[in-house]
């Protein structure tokens, strides 16, 4: 007899899971956790289907409805366990629907895609509980990964039609949309042929006007789920294969409505400065930006004023954005105008020196990742160079200890500047 065999186990998994005992979430929870120890880390067929003989998935299933993050990680490691033996096929049922076994083979996937569970599987996106909607959504998303069935299934009729219905949903102030909006984005992000399916299907096309939407909860909510598509560099080649890149620096660089306090808002959130970094952090984004010039001078601007984590953020922004580089004058030159526009004493690197000796953390490594950002190209160099020339020059013993004609050197090069160039005279001679 094995151990999940043994009286005093299968005792303690009926006392958690039997509704007409008065036992408390924590009792459940330990009850549950003494179960599971007892089992195997791999059960053998007849193993599970001994256990859930006994005790039907439903009466697991009732354990969800205690709104308890520990009971239902509990409850879903043991499922897993227990399922785990078993085939798509033989745990799929009226009572059962357990779907994510079907993706391990093409002839499970299409019986569960023409099945009565798959637009149940749809409907759960709109479900108000946080963690069932997403497992539905990453459910989708699994199925058009794993296989040219699945991607069929995801853009065919009963999807599509499905995903547009939910879009259409007005009283979730925009919570549902964007799970929908993000399922989507992801599928499109797998490969150039889902990117094109995605496209014709126009699921997008409503995204975009949500960027420009009069609700600010709406338009930050549009803006944080972008930038958490710049995060990979699949999330950027679709922001750029999508031409959503200008569209956000437009947005964000709109000059009407700023006596609007929303506005002002929602231009002024530590989630836009953010987003400002991503779409600059790679070439395409950073020449999009250099054509949005009042956008990053109202970024830049804050540096002065800034506290706290928008300090933290708008150095790390400046990180990204100082960092692109592609061996071009064009980049090379973006970057400087980027770097001469900070405010303040920055340009001489002393506010810079001072960000990196602060005793917070977070802003002095990214202090220390501008600096990176500015070493790696030819200007920031030279920056350098001119920084250290410039402190030698003004020491208040430089002269004696340099003497005159070195004092004299230094003082005409911190005059002419770190990015003084000379140009030899030339005379134009008339032939005779």
């Amino acid at each position: 007899m094995s151990s999940s065999e043994q009286p005093g186990a299968l005792q303690q998994l009926s006392f958690a899971l039997d509704p007409q005992r008065s036992a408390s979430v924590s009792e459940k929870i330990t009850f549950l956790r003494a179960f599971s120890a007892t089992l195997q880390d791999r059960l053998t067929l007849e193993q599970s289907q001994h256990i859930l003989q006994a005790f039907p998935l439903q009466n697991f299933y009732l354990l969800f409805s205690y709104e308890d993050d520990t009971l239902t990680t509990l409850v879903c490691d043991l499922l897993n366990k227990l399922l785990s033996p078993l085939t798509y096929e033989q745990i799929v049922s009226s009572e059962n629907k357990q779907v994510y076994k079907c993706l391990e083979s093409e002839k499970s996937t299409r019986q569960m895609v023409q099945s009565d569970v798959f637009p149940l599987i749809l409907a759960t996106i709109a479900f108000q509980d946080t963690k069932t909607a997403n497992k539905a959504s990453d459910f989708l998303y699994q199925l058009a990964k794993s296989s040219e069935m699945g991607q069929e299934a995801f853009f065919g009729p009963t999807c599509q039609t499905m995903l547009r219905q939910l879009l259409q949903i007005t009283n979730d102030n925009g919570i549902i949309s964007f799970r929908v909006y993000d399922l989507i984005i992801k599928v499109a992000t797998l490969s150039d042929a889902t990117f094109e399916q995605v496209k014709n299907s126009d699921l997008l096309t409503k995204f975009g006007r949500e960027l420009e939407t009069d609700d600010l909860l709406v338009q930050i909510n549009a803006i944080e789920l972008l930038n958490e598509v710049a995060t990979t560099k699949a999330g950027v080649a679709f922001l750029e294969k999508a031409q959503l890149l200008p569209r956000i620096a437009q947005v964000l660089d709109n000059e009407e409505g700023d006596d609007d306090i929303a506005v002002q808002l929602a231009k002024c959130a530590t989630v836009t400065v953010s987003t400002v970094g991503l779409i600059g952090s790679h070439v395409t984004g950073l020449r999009n930006l250099s054509h949005q010039s009042s956008l990053l001078r109202k970024c830049l601007c804050m540096y002065e004023t800034a506290v706290g984590p928008l300090k933290t953020v708008l150095l790390q922004t400046l990180s990204k954005l100082l960092s692109v580089r592609d061996g071009t004058e064009d980049i090379e030159s973006l970057t400087y105008q980027i770097y001469d526009q900070i405010p303040g004493r920055f340009p001489q690197l002393d506010g810079l020196v001072k960000e990196a000796k602060q005793p917070d953390n977070s802003i002095r490594i990214a202090a220390f990742a501008v600096m990176q950002a500015i070493a790696c190209h030819i200007w920031g160099l030279k920056t350098w160079k001119f920084a250290i020339v410039q402190t030698m020059g003004s020491a208040p013993d430089a002269l004696s200890i340099f003497g005159n004609s070195y004092y004299a050197q230094l003082q005409v090069y911190i005059r002419q500047g770190a990015h003084y160039k000379y140009i030899e005279p030339s005379a134009a001679v008339e032939n005779s």
